[in-house]
């Protein structure tokens, strides 16, 4: 796992020309030195790690050409898109709206393209907003968001990338029109059960305590402000507000009471909070640091169906490495590097 994140760590910064030549010289050495001491036995992890290294950077070069999406031929073009509506809208600092949506087609002049692409759409202040789950058709104009100005700054382009999305567009003020429902599909049914868990957190508590409640609860930061973020940092207690290992170990501990008072036995109480388990990483949003907390747990779990023995570390590794082929952009999150750095 170390060298695959190696891999997509360098491939940032360094061509892959490059990256390619150091591989094929290093596959040498660990083939030569293989021939070489092949009557002492073969020790094939420094091919291994060769491999892993040349892999992460691979993925990461085959994931990070946003030219290469079909979307980009339609770059700065005012085009008319039909999308689903992914996500609840969000307020932004400077007042206007955002929303998450998957493009389903595109047109512009006599083309259409049919289109599947991951999007953040910004809406004018005072527009009118689609509601989770929402077809809409509307005139859209998409662009790639903005890199780091400056080496080491902050990279708004990778961010995003992070989450899956290459483009950002501004839609056109009363072009949305809502022609329908997307496709249905379960992760739909857990984001509204979401959604409606945090209006009911909202309607309860006060304002302040909502914010705080939604994000121990579910990891909710959406309408938490950044001085209380700040205040959370400083104090020590950021890992609070993020799911992550604390709140996996409660839910899997609760459940296991649970079902020792209905006088379940082992092999199915595993069963059953391995299916929990999964529905919870999804409630609480799937972000890097549930999924770690969740896979760990679930190795965990899986060691003690089978009567194996269970390594922290090599869940930890296995983890990462699950999370980086799913999306290898993952490896710059912030969330992703503290969650792994605080386990170690």
């Amino acid at each position: 796992s170390a060298a695959l994140l190696s891999g997509i760590y360098a491939c940032l910064w360094f061509a892959y020309d490059s990256l390619l030549l150091i591989f094929l010289l290093a596959a040498l050495a660990c083939v030569a030195k293989l021939l070489i001491a092949r009557h002492s036995g073969f020790n094939l992890k420094p091919l291994c790690l060769v491999l892993a290294f040349f892999c992460g950077a691979t993925l990461m070069f085959i994931n990070d050409d946003a030219d290469a999406k079909r979307l980009a031929h339609f770059e700065n073009e005012y085009v008319d898109i039909v999308a689903d509506a992914v996500s609840q809208p969000y307020q932004g600092t400077s007042g206007a709206s955002f929303m998450e949506m998957n493009l389903i087609s595109v047109s512009f002049l006599d083309e259409t393209a049919q289109i599947n692409e991951k999007v953040r759409l910004y809406f004018k202040e005072g527009s009118m907003l689609p509601a989770f789950g929402d077809r809409i058709t509307a005139k859209a104009l998409f662009s790639k968001p903005m890199e780091a100005l400056n080496a080491g700054g902050f990279d708004f382009s990778l961010n995003l990338k992070a989450d899956g999305i290459f483009f950002t567009g501004y839609c056109e003020p009363d072009s949305l029109v809502v022609i329908g429902k997307k496709d249905w599909n379960p992760l739909d049914f857990i984001y509204r059960l979401r959604t409606k868990m945090l209006r009911v957190v909202d309607q309860l508590l006060p304002p302040d305590a909502a914010v705080v409640a939604r994000g121990i609860l579910l990891g909710d930061k959406s309408n938490m402000d950044d001085q209380l973020r700040l205040a959370f940092s400083r104090s020590g207690l950021s890992h609070v507000i993020a799911v992550s290992g604390m709140h996996v170990s409660y839910v899997i501990t609760l459940l296991f009471i649970v079902i020792k008072i209905f006088k379940g036995n082992r092999r199915k109480s595993i069963l059953i909070v391995t299916v929990f388990l999964v529905f919870f990483m999804f409630l609480t949003g799937a972000s890097n640091s549930a999924v770690r907390a969740s896979i760990m747990a679930l190795l965990m779990l899986g060691a003690e169906l089978f009567y194996r023995k269970q390594d922290p570390l090599t869940s930890l590794g296995i983890s990462a490495a699950v999370i980086v082929l799913l999306n290898p952009f993952a490896a710059f999150d912030v969330g992703f590097m503290l969650s792994f750095a605080a386990t170690l």
